[in-house]
């Protein structure tokens, strides 16, 4: 790879064939190899760089100013482009982020245009974008620009890409020359200047004006940390604990402005914002209000007594009453036992956090605290490959959850019902499934102090 005419582009070409290859089989030990610090090092070495690097030139206030005045007066074929340019100045979008928007996925909602390009450089899957549609002299070009859109979109319902030419999706070079030809007529720019800048241009015209005024680049590549945080699985918080300040009280302070007194406080054995959880439920009219209060109070576990309907789910035509033996088993599965150090750990670790608490008497002092109402499940630990070992409570042979009754039907949507919703509505809306889990949420929850006691485990003797 280092001999011979074309040495850069074929030692590079097999590089990044190599890679292609090794994330597509998913061979992570050739992957790894690829990334290694001197593949890394051979291919950014000086030699390959004979000149100086050309960076992007971002635009100025005054030729951004320009082409929004231009918005007024330009020919019907050049608004349209001086539109998407403006899009992909204030939303710091690259010509192939701009070029693969989802026409049908973009929305105007007051002041503000938000949409999705169904591809870009960082992710395969996609990214969201959003900008102010008042622009810096006040031109509102964010309104023209979705209006000639819903134009374009009624014309072309089909339409994947944002700028074309007799149907067809223009390239990178045309689009170049098009952005140039705007920068002289609108600008007032000499061809030598308006040549040295490039489609990138418009992506770090409003990255560089950010950090002018004190935007810090964390802020500026918010996306970007949070693809890279999800891709790596990460279990740390995304927010800095000084970031978790702020947002907090950016809340607080828009809640007090709706009315609401409310603080952020944060009972025992309880980790969340109940006083605002409960304004924001208030506040957007959620169906079920009435969790936050539950939660506060700690929540029934069904077998005392069935759990009422929330108003969410389909609720039970008949519930049939459950009877079932409580258990008490000494004993955890033999996952835990043959690893008792490690359990013993897991369940260190679920205390320090305030998940859960012991009881130094055993089932002596459970019975003296919930007398008949306890019932005590099975340690488990599960150990995968490349992952964290996992405490699990296996509370079904204890027979607690089966006692639970809970009066409706809690359940997802199958495939038959997304199906079905999907013929019912207009196909040339795009639609987007989101579904999330919360970690150990059954950790986060209170339970009533008289029912906490079918909740109980034992691990060597405790």
């Amino acid at each position: 790879m280092d001999r011979g005419k074309g040495r850069v582009s074929k030692g590079m070409g097999v590089l990044s064939a190599m890679r292609f290859v090794a994330w597509k089989l998913e061979l992570k030990c050739l992957r790894q190899s690829l990334d290694c610090s001197l593949v890394r090092v051979w291919s950014s070495r000086d030699k390959w760089q004979k000149g100086h690097t050309r960076e992007a030139i971002p635009l100025s206030l005054q030729m951004v100013k320009n082409l929004e005045k231009a918005c007024s007066s330009a020919a019907e074929d050049d608004l349209w482009l001086i539109l998407c340019f403006l899009l992909m100045i204030f939303g710091s979008l690259r010509w192939s982020d701009a070029q693969r928007i989802d026409l049908a996925s973009v929305v105007c909602d007051k002041d503000c245009l938000y949409g999705w390009s169904w591809r870009c450089k960082q992710d395969a899957g996609g990214m969201p974008w959003g900008v102010v549609c008042e622009g810096v002299c006040g031109s509102n070009w964010g309104h023209a620009f979705f209006h000639e859109l819903s134009r374009l979109r009624s014309s072309s319902p089909s339409r994947d890409f944002l700028i074309g030419r007799s149907g067809s999706p223009i390239g990178y070079s045309t689009a170049l020359a098009h952005f140039r030809r705007c920068l002289v007529k609108y600008c007032g720019l000499t061809l030598a200047a308006a040549a040295e800048y490039t489609m990138h241009s418009m992506k770090c015209t409003f990255l560089t004006w950010a950090q002018q005024v004190g935007v810090g680049s964390r802020d500026c590549s918010a996306y970007c940390l949070l693809s890279a945080h999800v891709e790596n699985r990460c279990e740390e918080s995304l927010f800095t604990p000084d970031e978790v300040e702020v947002l907090r009280s950016e809340v607080l302070s828009f809640l007090s402005s709706k009315g609401f007194a409310c603080d952020d406080s944060i009972v025992d054995n309880q980790p969340f914002l109940l006083s605002v959880w409960q304004a924001l439920c208030t506040l957007t009219s959620d169906q079920d209000v009435e969790l936050p209060r539950l939660l506060l109070e700690g929540v029934s576990t069904g077998i005392v007594q069935p759990i009422p309907p929330s108003g969410v789910w389909e609720e039970v035509a008949e519930p049939v009453a459950v009877e079932q033996d409580l258990r008490v088993h000494l004993e955890p599965w033999r996952s835990a036992s043959d690893n008792l150090a490690l359990a013993k750990k897991l369940v260190m670790d679920d205390v320090a956090a305030g998940h859960a608490f012991v009881l130094p008497g055993g089932e002596a002092e459970a019975r003296a605290r919930w007398g008949d109402r306890i019932a005590a499940g099975k340690f488990g630990v599960v150990q995968v490959p490349g992952k964290n070992p996992r405490l699990i409570g296996d509370g079904s042979v204890s027979g607690a959850n089966a006692a639970s009754q809970v009066l409706e039907k809690v359940r997802n949507p199958s495939l038959h019902a997304v199906q079905r919703f999907l013929s019912c509505v207009d196909r040339a809306m795009s639609w987007c499934l989101c579904s999330f889990d919360v970690k150990g949420a059954h950790k986060l929850v209170l339970a009533r102090e008289y029912e906490q006691g079918y909740s109980c485990f034992v691990l060597d003797g405790v």
